[in-house]
């Protein structure tokens, strides 16, 4: 009980403190003079610093925000300028080299929020420069394995050798990047840091690992937009808000390369006897599946703008050249299918739900003709078998011309094809309705 009445105190003491700061007018300093504004932040950092209780520290960031946005606004260079002197302070803290294993809390507990609180502060409609140049330090700091790591060590039982501020800026980072407030200045970052999140996968600390992955569950719902779609999608539904593959590398081209020299890698290690799954392949594979199949006018629309620069004629490409078109998403779909008759179950079911959003919905036929030839194409395969007279004898018997792991994915890849959400569900739609699989809208005939 005296724990609780203490949370619910530091509550109402930081909203009360923002309440304040927000009351009083700019430039009146007979209620709240520079000192005492200096020591109202100095004291809400403190808080944030030091509390692990989650709703004590959402209520500090509100208050600190309100003071934060009063700070700002005046015309006091002094006062205008302690949101800075926080930021610098939550930097200090973050980077500071005698922090340990003790020093890894939970989400790193209220140091987030106090980079938020700041970045919130900055007002709106103009460009937020202290969220801008933190952010890009985050992503240099996240981007710093530590000594240890650089020097070929691995990870240890009690978690020696741990990058403590990397942990840290990947828990801001996704704090940062899952804030809709933020969402507009944030979008700049949104190929660097998923860049980082991939390359964090590989490090060999659990903790720099699961803090990549929190940040990039953050960067997959904002780059590729939210699915929504339950256990039976329907064509047109809640995952149209997606985007679609070529929208995507269109937003972030910088990832189209990178990601497919990283697939490209992980199908290699995939297709090694004995060798583990790649830590990049499945992050890779989760993004590409959240992507939407373009539309065939979007299709014809950005061919259209190729054909007129170029002076060539589309119709007289073929498959291949369009597959190694600058960004074009075709070009990580051999790899995918690589990937899909790998050997364990979960990557063909990951990689076939990546194949969809890739193919052209103009090219499903062909592709799933290609698919399937595989799966018709015999081959003989010798057994001993018992002849009349008890004397082993050889004999063969036709069988298909891939293994079952392989027949499996091409079976997987096929039926995503063909799903609600897939290309050849594209082809059903037509332009300007929201509802492609025909059906009229609630309250129309």
């Amino acid at each position: 009980m005296i724990t609780t009445a203490c949370w619910l105190t530091m509550k109402e003491v930081s909203l009360t403190i923002g309440e304040l700061a927000r009351g009083v007018p700019v430039d009146d300093e007979t209620l709240l003079d520079p000192a005492a504004l200096k020591a109202c932040g100095e004291h809400l950092l403190h808080v944030l610093l030091s509390m692990k209780h989650n709703g004590a520290i959402e209520k500090t960031r509100v208050g600190l925000v309100c003071l934060g946005e009063r700070l700002l606004r005046s015309s006091n260079p002094e006062l205008s300028a302690l949101p800075s002197d926080w930021l610098a302070s939550l930097f200090n803290r973050l980077t500071s080299p005698e922090q340990g294993i003790r020093d890894l809390i939970r989400r790193s507990a209220g140091l987030p929020f106090g980079f938020t609180a700041v970045f919130l502060a900055e007002p709106a409609g103009v460009p937020r420069k202290l969220l801008h140049g933190a952010m890009a330090r985050l992503l240099d700091i996240a981007a710093d394995d530590g000594e240890h790591v650089r020097a070929g060590g691995g990870a240890k039982g009690t978690s020696e050798g741990v990058h403590v501020p990397q942990v840290h800026a990947f828990n801001v980072l996704r704090q940062a990047f899952s804030l809709t407030e933020l969402a507009t200045e944030t979008t700049a970052f949104g190929a660097a840091g998923v860049t980082v999140c991939v390359r964090g996968f590989k490090s060999p600390h659990w903790e720099v690992r699961n803090g990549a992955t929190l940040a990039y569950a953050s960067l997959v719902t904002k780059t590729c937009g939210y699915g929504n779609s339950g256990a039976a999608p329907v064509a047109g539904g809640a995952s149209r808000r997606r985007v679609t593959g070529a929208e995507f590398f269109r937003r972030y081209p910088a990832l189209h390369p990178f990601l497919l020299a990283e697939l490209t890698t992980a199908a290699d290690s995939l297709e090694k006897p004995g060798s583990p799954v790649h830590p990049s392949l499945w992050p890779i594979l989760a993004m590409l599946s959240r992507l939407r199949p373009s539309e065939p006018l979007e299709r014809a629309i950005a061919e259209d703008v190729g054909d007129a620069s170029s002076g060539t004629d589309r119709s007289t490409e073929d498959v291949e050249t369009i597959a190694s078109a600058a960004l074009s998403p075709a070009a990580f779909a051999p790899v995918v299918r690589r990937c899909a008759v790998g050997r364990p179950a979960a990557i063909r079911a990951a990689a076939a739900r990546a194949l969809a959003p890739l193919v052209d919905p103009r090219d499903v036929a062909s592709v799933t003709r290609a698919s399937l030839r595989n799966l018709r194409e015999n081959r003989r395969k010798k057994r001993i078998v018992s002849s009349e007279g008890g004397e082993p004898a050889m004999d063969s018997f036709p069988c298909p011309g891939v293994r079952h792991n392989a027949a499996h994915g091409i079976l997987l890849c096929v039926k995503a094809l063909f799903a609600p959400e897939g290309p050849a569900a594209a082809l059903r739609r037509k332009p300007g309705r929201a509802n492609p699989a025909g059906e009229s809208p609630p309250g129309e005939s």
